[in-house]
């Protein structure tokens, strides 16, 4: 997953990073995993938060796809 402050001009501290939920394999065609965004653990001060999760092919030279944002105030 990755996170962006939506209002990094507004705070001290802008929130930016990005965290693996889990990895698949070559043998694998599919994954389920689950996952926590919590500021708090982050040390992120309040702010809004665009999250979003990604997946990453095994083929060469492919892109991230991303899902939809999702906004929050942390």
């Amino acid at each position: 997953m990755v996170w962006k402050s939506l209002t990094p001009q507004s705070v001290e501290k802008p929130a930016q990073g990005e965290t693996m939920l889990g990895a698949g394999g070559t043998d694998k065609t599919a994954l389920e995993l689950a996952g926590t965004f919590t500021a708090k653990a982050l040390d992120i001060e309040p702010q809004p938060i665009q999250l979003r999760i990604f997946a990453e092919d095994y083929f060469p030279n492919r892109q991230r796809v991303y899902s939809p944002l999702t906004l929050f105030t942390s």
